[in-house]
């Protein structure tokens, strides 16, 4: 919201605080789901979707459920308080659409933002934040106080909460929150307990002083923290639900100061993960990583639930590299970049790393939990749950296989092979992903649960594919492929297929003879290859020839290479030869040679050649060789008839000078067919 409309809506809303009431009296009349919510914000997204209210209306009614839940209607009300987590993004979203919005919808939405009037207010013993609060009424705080000093224990707990939260981050070099000049009171940064379903929320009120986008405002953490899910705290459920509130939505008002215009999913992820930064005992954010150990296939960038437990993203960042990794990304931002390319540039500068690769590593950590936990990755890994296979594979061979699970964006999926009794040896695994993506892809070898190998494929670019091979494959527990769609854009789900199966010491190569990829029109060519045999055992290959456009006839053959030999192949590339003038120029198809052992069917190679047709200077009658007819109609053309060359007048061009026929092609040509016939056109590329 822009600071004309900031000023605008600060002078008139309290003039218009009677739509409010009006508002709410005409929703409460709409139609909507049958079902009481337990989630009055999902209910009302719902509903949204559903098409039974406008934007406007559910932005109304999203704020009311968080910041005055008794006056919703019934039909988004909870039965009874259910704590639900943090509400600042949905705010943000609203605040973000506000100049979108009627005169009298931001009116009543200024209203509910409006900051609360509290009975009492206390500074924080650092002196950087004002905690406000009420003894009495709705909103009141739980009066116990201990020490005896006048002040509840819950606002002298979280003034101190707020501090820490405060000092972590600056020592990780983050700036504070812009100043709001004023409006709490002071200019010391306000928080007000309040009666809510939620944990706490961040509220944007307008434009810092910055020139990039960045926001005042002020915390609402709620009044008791009664109810919310267990944590490890060592004081308690209640102080560390207060704890995590105090480092998360005190982070969302640094994110402010950079920048409000971000991805909500990493903004939500980012705080979640800052909790652990700031007050590591607590670990509150474990009540969400279900949600992304049981779907490792949901991408990154997805927003809810998910963002919360994808905090382990930050954490990775911050073991793998070091905590001020995010922090530098922020400081991008404001240069205009997205967190993407923000947080690529972090790692690049300074670590060498993209965010592909370091997601794509990341993707092997998420699975090394619980139990799997060696000790080598996550700090709290044994504590995390743990990722289960989509499939397991224990007979072998496996068939070229379309993966179960299919990741989107920025997410991954596993495929477990154990153990095949009857089976020794040297298990390969291939990997071919969709080639509208982009793909990393791994092995994790483990010889116990909690004892692992990381192997990486190196993947062909252009169609995803590649392999790799176990040795002694039956010393490992388990191994796991580890497919990671590393497309940022596309956040729809895509395959990749696999195989296994026993590789004995087999090999086998093709090496392409010819150089250049041209085939003259109305001419067959021959193209050379050598089947290769790296291996010291002896082989025979069926060699499969074919192309997109039916110049090489369809065949395979079979070629005897001896151990560390060679055996050449020549293939005829014919392509078809059209009247007047052949087959059209700048035409092109794709040669395919596979090779496949014959014994072992699954030791094979494949090469794919590029071919286009091109003209044959000198060719002027295009019979596809250059001879006296060829010298005969240069000469008419140049001294008896001039009749102009057909089909083509550039194969007249046979010295390559200027694009015409003259006396220098003539001398060429005649140079070419009777005195020096290693003079070819210089045009013509064999």
């Amino acid at each position: 919201m822009s600071k004309v409309a900031t000023r605008y809506f600060q002078s008139t809303a309290r003039h218009l605080f009677g739509l409010l009431a009006a508002l709410v009296i005409i929703l409460v009349g709409m139609p909507c789901c049958a079902e009481v919510a337990h989630d009055p914000l999902a209910a009302i997204e719902r509903a949204y979707d559903a098409r039974v209210m406008t934007v406007e209306q559910k932005a109304v009614l999203q704020l009311t459920a968080i910041v005055s839940p008794a006056d919703l209607p019934t039909v988004y009300r909870a039965e009874a308080r259910v704590p639900s987590r943090c509400a600042s993004m949905t705010i943000l979203d609203i605040y973000k659409r506000m100049d979108s919005f009627s005169p009298e919808t931001k009116a009543v939405i200024f209203k509910l933002l409006q900051r609360p009037t509290c009975q009492k207010s206390v500074v924080s013993p650092d002196g950087f934040f004002r905690l406000h609060y009420d003894t009495v009424g709705g909103h009141f705080v739980p009066l116990v106080d201990i020490d005896e000093n006048g002040i509840p224990d819950m606002v002298d707990k979280c003034a101190s909460f707020c501090d820490t939260s405060l000092a972590v981050q600056l020592a990780l070099g983050y700036v504070p929150p812009p100043s709001d000049t004023g409006l709490g009171g002071d200019t010391l940064y306000d928080v007000y307990f309040r009666e809510t379903p939620y944990y706490g929320y961040c509220v944007p009120e307008g434009d810092g002083p910055e020139l990039w986008d960045d926001s005042f405002g002020y915390l609402v953490l709620n009044r008791d923290f009664e109810g919310f899910p267990p944590n490890s705290d060592p004081e308690g459920d209640v102080l560390g639900a207060a704890r995590a509130t105090c480092a998360h939505e005190f982070h969302h008002a640094i994110q402010y100061a950079y920048d409000i215009d971000q991805d909500t999913w990493f903004m939500e992820l980012d705080a979640t993960h800052v909790e652990d930064l700031v007050f590591d005992q607590v670990d509150d954010n474990y009540n969400y990583l279900p949600e992304f150990f049981g779907a490792p296939s949901k991408s990154l960038m997805t927003d809810g639930i998910h963002a919360y437990a994808s905090f382990v993203w930050g954490l990775y960042l911050a073991e793998k590299f070091d905590p001020t990794v995010i922090r530098r990304t922020w400081e991008g931002v404001r240069t205009g970049d997205d967190i993407y390319d923000a947080l690529s540039d972090s790692l690049q500068s300074t670590y060498g790393w993209t965010q592909d690769s370091a997601f794509a590593d990341f993707c092997t950590w998420t699975f090394i939990t619980g139990l799997r936990d060696d000790g080598l990755h996550f700090a709290e890994a044994a504590e995390y749950p743990q990722i289960s296979p989509s499939i397991n594979h224990h007979l072998y061979p496996v068939d070229t296989t379309v993966a179960v699970g299919k990741p989107q964006a920025y997410s991954a999926c596993y495929v477990e092979f154990t153990r095949d009794w009857s089976k020794t040896g040297r298990l390969r695994i291939e990997f071919n992903g969709a080639d509208t993506q982009e793909w990393a892809a791994f092995i994790i070898k483990s010889v116990g649960d909690d004892s692992h190998e990381i192997e990486k494929y190196s993947l062909n670019s252009t169609d995803w594919t590649g392999y790799l091979d176990v040795e002694d494959y039956e010393d490992y527990q388990r191994i796991v492929l580890v497919a990671v769609n590393l497309s940022e854009f596309d956040t729809t789900s895509s395959e990749f297929t696999y195989c296994a199966h026993m590789s004995t010491d087999r090999a086998v190569s093709i090496e392409v003879g010819a150089t250049e990829v041209a085939v003259y029109s109305t001419v067959n060519r021959q193209y050379e290859f050598n089947m290769e045999n790296p291996s010291i055992l002896f082989d025979s290959y069926d060699v499969v020839l074919s192309d997109d456009s039916g110049w090489v006839q369809s065949d395979t053959l079979q070629v005897d290479v001896p151990p560390g030999g060679q055996t050449p192949v020549s293939i005829t590339i014919a392509p078809p030869h059209l009247t007047p003038i052949g087959m059209p120029l700048g035409h092109s198809s794709q040669l395919s040679v596979r090779a496949v052992s014959s014994i072992d069917p699954w030791t094979f190679t494949e090469v794919e050649v590029p071919i286009v047709s091109v003209l044959q200077y000198g060719d002027l009658d295009y019979t596809g060789k250059i001879t006296m007819g060829d010298l005969t109609l240069l000469i008419d053309h140049l001294f008896i008839s001039l009749a102009p060359l057909e089909p083509i007048a550039e194969a007249g061009d046979f010295d390559c000078l200027d694009g015409l026929a003259t006396m220098s092609d003539l001398t060429a040509l005649i140079n070419f067919l009777f005195i020096n016939l290693d003079q070819n056109s210089p045009c013509n590329p064999y």
